[in-house]
């Protein structure tokens, strides 16, 4: 079944390389008691009354923190975002001065691998989008074995909830990666780019070349050789970059039939022929297949389709049994127990949105402001816990339930 939306999609837009917050603030929902530094006898309500279990749920669309661009020497050009408020600008391999770099200043590309993007944050509860870069280092003990690769590949999102009760440490609780970039298309990116690779009418492979021997002399590595035609990846790889044919870590497959074998990745590219695998990393039947000639691929490129597509996350602590579990469009994604004991309130202070609150400029500010980048649709609050969502694409709180309920969703006039 099809669900068909008609309208524009409205939200709070967070545009990359920005610097800003929204924020829900207490003095002016709460009023002040006696002295306006001491909340502890303030008339609180709402959330700031809560005591105990509580789900939050947002509707968001994240984008990608890490770029596209031609970041080596030589190899195939990617097109650069340099105008995009989704898309990072990459940061291109012909710059050696990272300081004339704005996207380098604001969140260096050592910091965008692991970057924390607030969704919501106060000091006992926050939950964060955490990228997890892909990274292609060759993890054997060859001695050409590369160093990491991570950029040209877009960002990967976990789900990450911290809670903290009474006066005991901060508890982090962070799911697998469960937001990741597409690999097969429809679009051709480059005119050189060979469309034969399709499964179900998509490219989810690149043709590289024609194979026409595997060679496996003594003990050396072997050494996969080329015909006369390589595709473009193939040929614009020099002998160090060979791990970053396709943004990442570079899996080789075979084609027998209508079926993709995956034959590892190489270390190093020998002369402008062959490709150089780990000695006995290719079994004797995929040795057959390639000396009796077959087309080689390459996974297609990474797409950050995300960042044109909205995703419910949820999570919910139970105050009785202690229990954490974290939801992406209303799939368990994590279940855990928090170990301590005693009872989750939220503190007597903002709320923030988007960010941490600490409002830094500057250098690295993205970094210590915890900066989303992406949209809000919706965010709600309720003072139980759930593990059932009726709806994903809009959030439909009881209003006995709800301690906050935010919609940026403007309809068209």
């Amino acid at each position: 079944m099809y669900n068909i939306f008609v309208g524009k999609q409205r939200s709070l837009v967070f545009p990359v390389m920005c610097n800003g917050f929204a924020t829900i603030d207490y003095a002016e929902n709460i009023p002040d008691a006696g002295t306006s530094s001491d909340t502890t006898d303030d008339i609180t309500y709402g959330i700031w009354a809560h005591t105990g279990s509580f789900t939050i749920e947002a509707v968001v669309t994240p984008y990608d923190i890490m770029g596209a661009g031609t970041t080596v020497s030589s190899q195939v050009a990617v097109p650069n975002r340099l105008t995009s408020k989704k898309i990072f600008p990459a940061h291109l391999f012909t710059e050696t001065n990272d300081a004339v770099l704005q996207g380098e200043t604001y969140l260096d590309k050592t910091e965008r691998d692991t970057h924390e993007m607030a969704l919501f944050h106060s000091t006992n509860f926050s939950l964060f989008l955490v990228n997890e870069a892909l990274n292609s280092d060759f993890t054997g003990t060859h001695p050409n074995s590369m160093t990491g690769r991570t950029r040209n590949n877009p960002a990967r999102y976990k789900v990450m909830a911290k809670i903290k009760i009474g006066s005991n440490a901060v508890r982090t609780f962070t799911s697998p990666v469960v937001i990741e970039p597409n690999r097969s298309s429809f679009v051709k990116y480059s005119s050189d780019d060979d469309l034969t690779g399709l499964v179900n009418g998509r490219t989810e492979y690149i043709k590289i070349g024609d194979a026409t021997s595997i060679s496996t002399t003594g003990t050396s590595d072997p050494a996969l050789g080329f015909g006369g035609s390589q595709g473009i990846f193939f040929s614009s790889l020099d002998s160090t970059e060979v791990s970053v044919a396709s943004q990442g870590k570079t899996d080789i497959f075979i084609r027998q039939n209508s079926q993709y074998i995956n034959i590892g990745f190489p270390f190093l590219k020998s002369g402008g022929t062959s490709l150089l695998f780990p000695n006995n990393s290719i079994s004797s039947e995929n040795q057959a297949i390639i000396n009796a000639g077959c087309e080689v691929f390459v996974k297609g490129r990474a797409d950050p389709a995300y960042v044109n597509n909205s995703f419910h996350i949820a999570c919910s602590f139970d105050n009785t049994s202690r229990e954490v579990s974290i939801y992406l469009n209303g799939s368990r994604i994590l279940q855990e127990t928090h170990q301590d004991s005693g009872d989750f309130i939220f503190a007597r202070e903002d709320l923030f949105l988007g960010a941490n609150g600490q409002g830094n400029t500057g250098a690295g500010s993205a970094s210590t402001n915890k900066q989303f980048m992406g949209e809000f649709h919706e965010l709600s609050i309720v003072n139980k816990r759930k593990d059932v969502f009726s709806t994903l694409t809009n959030l439909t709180p009881t209003y006995s339930d709800a301690l906050v309920y935010l919609r940026f969703e403007e309809v068209d006039e």
